[in-house]
């Protein structure tokens, strides 16, 4: 989290407690290869939350100086490659109507396109995160296009939108709401951290929309007349 060391540990393990739940259900529920990514997006967000806490301990001297460009690197890549391609690619996978199918299939090679794109350029300036106003700042010094974290949102999270599945649109709308409230509240340059905490917090709808389909499945098989053979 943008805040503190302690508010980013904190964070990773609520997030990483309810993703495993979400994920033994999913499992358990046999949802398929889509919904058990679906069900991991709170543990991913909880291993980038661990990566940020370990940033702020890099920055307040109580990691050893050799790991921060790790830790740091290890953040972006979850925060600018990782995601712009597992949003639509989830989509994809869960998705059961061809055109919208195909629509998430482009979208993933646009969030592919886009994530290389956004994390090479972090690692070609060799970017060194800083504390502003106690949020922290990781891509100070690189020059990207105006409006692509716009474009970003697009792929990333607004994708999600466009599935056929209630508990994909609620989790793409909230991710979008929160892009909305970060972009207005924080300055630009603190979005990838703000932003990544708020869409982790998001990802809890994303558990609840998972254990959802679980229990409605579950159900069904209950009301399901036994087969006599």
């Amino acid at each position: 989290m943008c805040f503190s060391a302690t508010a980013s540990f904190a964070a990773a393990g609520v997030l990483g407690a309810t993703g495993a739940v979400a994920l033994a259900g999913a499992i358990r529920g046999r949802l398929g290869a889509g919904w058990i990514v679906f069900a991991a997006f709170p543990l991913i967000f909880a291993l980038q939350q661990a990566l940020e806490g370990l940033v702020w301990l890099g920055l307040e001297g109580r990691l050893p100086p050799a790991l921060a460009p790790w830790t740091t690197a290890g953040f972006l890549f979850f925060a600018l490659l990782f995601w712009p391609v597992a949003g639509p690619l989830t989509g994809r996978l869960i998705e059961t109507e061809p055109r919208r199918a195909q629509l998430f299939t482009g979208l993933t090679a646009l969030g592919a396109g886009l994530g290389v794109y956004l994390f090479g350029r972090a690692l070609a300036h060799s970017v060194v995160p800083q504390a502003v106003g106690g949020r922290l700042v990781y891509l100070a010094g690189v020059d990207y296009p105006a409006g692509i974290e716009f474009v970003y949102l697009a792929v990333a999270a607004g994708a999600l939108l466009a599935s056929s599945h209630r508990e994909a649109r609620l989790f793409g709308g909230a991710l979008t709401a929160s892009f909305a409230v970060t972009a207005l509240s924080w300055d630009v340059k603190t979005l990838p951290s703000v932003w990544c905490f708020f869409a982790a917090i998001c990802s809890l709808v994303a558990a609840w929309g998972v254990l959802r389909r679980v229990s409605a499945a579950q159900a069904l098989t209950r009301r399901r007349p036994a087969s006599w053979g």
